[in-house]
């Protein structure tokens, strides 16, 4: 099983890749995003709305 990181996981490109990464693979994603703009991922991404163990979200400043 691979990991897949997304860095800006959270704007409107991660975001989609993240659901298509889902959607397409059984990989784990690795989500990292500051949260300066974009969607929170608690009200879409997968993991936490079908609550299936595959994702890890991370909150910061990757700098």
């Amino acid at each position: 099983m691979a990991t897949h990181l997304v860095t800006g996981g959270c704007g409107f490109v991660g975001r989609n890749m993240v659901q298509r990464l889902f959607n397409t693979t059984a990989d784990r994603i690795l989500l990292v995003d500051d949260l300066s703009v974009g969607t929170h991922p608690d009200t879409w991404a997968p993991w936490k709305c079908d609550g299936v163990d595959r994702g890890i979200t991370v909150y910061g400043d990757g700098r």
